[in-house]
């Protein structure tokens, strides 16, 4: 069984829609998603309803999606930082009703699925934190010890958006990158595919696809997206 590991969209539906594209040439058979859908991105409605039809087999949410419930009601910004994420909050909260957000906010921290005779751990950042990193810039004593105590077979992340894959102590780690926006200096558009067999050892691969940054900047600028500059600049370098 071949299975796309997509995270880190970012409302970015020019660098989803290539995916999409990439993941049928490649005979994808499911798809888990690993948070970050809407947030810092200039097209919202577009990717929750691409994810919606994609009809994931698991969907957790990441540290942004939960800025829509963190965010709302009386919560005011206190620092520069939080000001500037405030203004992307209420950006994505312009493009989507209730339910859509409901949606969001309603899906697990962490999910573990069977796949043939694999189990998966599915978690943004770790097993232990939302937001906690597990890629190459993580020292290995401190994935040794975020992982223990773990039982699944595998454990598939995002977060950092820098792909990466390890085997620690026989549990087998896959970080997927990032498809909306890519840190590591690469800025395709990346994801990874899982291959499933029973009785053999798990396969993993990245992808970079290349899409039309061009297409996801004009629609910042036409859309009044906050902070179109910086955007920019993190798309084109692939770095922050």
């Amino acid at each position: 069984m071949r299975i796309a590991v997509i995270s880190d969209i970012h409302g970015n539906s020019a660098a989803l829609a290539a995916v999409m594209q990439d993941m049928q040439q490649q005979k994808i058979e499911s798809i888990i998603f690993l948070g970050d859908l809407v947030m810092v991105g200039p097209e919202p409605k577009l990717v929750i309803n691409a994810l919606q039809e994609m009809n994931p087999m698991c969907w957790v949410k990441g540290n942004t999606d939960v800025w829509l419930e963190e965010m709302s009601g009386d919560w005011k910004p206190s620092t520069e930082k939080e000001m500037e994420l405030y203004e992307y909050y209420r950006y994505a909260s312009s493009w989507l009703n209730e339910e859509e957000v409901a949606l969001i906010i309603g899906k697990p921290y962490t999910e573990v699925i069977k796949i043939i005779d694999k189990s998966i751990l599915c978690v943004h950042g770790s097993p232990r934190a939302i937001n906690e990193t597990m890629d190459y810039r993580t020292p290995m004593e401190d994935l040794v010890q975020i992982l223990e105590g773990v039982e699944e077979d595998i454990v598939v992340c995002g977060h950092s958006h820098v792909p990466y894959f390890e085997v620690i102590n026989g549990k087998y780690l896959f970080n997927a990158g990032s498809v909306g926006k890519p840190l590591d200096g690469d800025n395709r558009a990346t994801y990874g595919i899982l291959s499933i067999q029973s009785g053999a050892l798990p396969e993993f691969e990245i992808r970079r696809v290349n899409y039309q940054i061009s297409e996801a900047l004009k629609l910042a600028k036409d859309r009044n997206f906050p902070f179109p500059e910086k955007y920019m600049n993190i798309l084109i370098s692939g770095l922050l």
